[in-house]
């Protein structure tokens, strides 16, 4: 069951225009987005969901005044002292163009406080709801749950949830 939530909410991503991995090694398999998956931890909502010091995303100024909102999930890695590794920032979701620029900028800047496990920071897979809305504009549409999509990829495991991210659209 958590499996077809997670595959609906990839469908949906098809649309977005961030540049995929595509690319093809020598050998004929897909080159990873996520080395040495099988180190990373999960990070919980406490652990990475409040930056250390960043600079708010900016809503996209031709949106805005077209009164265009969007919502999705990002899932991403934390490297050890906290900043995403950009080539890891994976959108689940449909995210419109303006709006994975927007944020793959705020990823750039942003630091977190890094994660620690048995009191070493540690490389962590992170999942981050994004939701941009016009301020005193109500929602057409629910606000993002990134619950869903955080339970399905720990119960995966950090293998298996980065081989299914491998293929979804990214910062480029």
């Amino acid at each position: 069951m958590k499996k077809l939530l997670l595959l609906t909410l990839v469908v949906g991503a098809s649309g977005c225009a961030a540049a995929t991995s595509s690319a093809v090694n020598q050998a004929g398999s897909p080159t990873a987005r996520f080395r040495a998956a099988e180190e990373l931890v999960f990070a919980d909502s406490v652990e990475a969901q409040i930056p250390v010091s960043h600079v708010p995303p900016r809503f996209p100024p031709l949106e805005r005044a077209r009164g265009e909102e969007a919502g999705f999930v990002v899932a991403l890695v934390l490297d050890t002292a906290g900043r995403a590794e950009r080539h890891s920032v994976t959108f689940i979701g449909s995210a419109p163009p303006a709006f994975v620029h927007a944020v793959c900028t705020y990823y750039q800047a942003a630091r977190y406080a890094p994660v620690h496990r048995d009191g070493t920071a540690r490389r962590a897979l992170v999942v981050h709801p994004w939701d941009f809305s016009i301020e005193g504009v109500r929602l057409a549409r629910p606000q993002v749950d990134a619950a869903p999509v955080r339970a399905h990829l720990t119960h995966s495991g950090s293998a298996a949830a980065t081989a299914e991210l491998e293929s979804l659209p990214h910062c480029p």
